[in-house]
């Protein structure tokens, strides 16, 4: 138990498991590989990136009432009003 406790904490304690800590962590608990090895594999993960970098970039409509239509729009306002008068 002291043993796998140690190459826990060994594995952790890698600069590398900062910036992939899942990969680390599946490592640990999932593999009997040795600290080494687990270091040598750490060394060559690439950082984990957040949602929010991931996303960068990527075109994300605009959801709400109207299918994506802004409701504030001078446009829209003014349709709104014709639409009223009409009435």
């Amino acid at each position: 138990m002291a043993a796998e406790r140690y190459r826990c904490a060994a594995i952790f304690a890698h600069p590398s498991a900062v910036k992939a800590t899942g990969f680390a962590a599946s490592l640990a608990f999932n593999t009997s590989l040795k600290v080494d090895e687990v270091h040598r594999l750490l060394a060559t993960a690439p950082a984990a990136s957040r949602l929010g970098e991931r996303m960068q970039g990527v075109n994300q409509p605009r959801t709400g009432a109207g299918g994506g239509n802004d409701p504030t729009s001078g446009a829209a306002i003014a349709a709104s009003w014709d639409k009223v008068l009409k009435a």
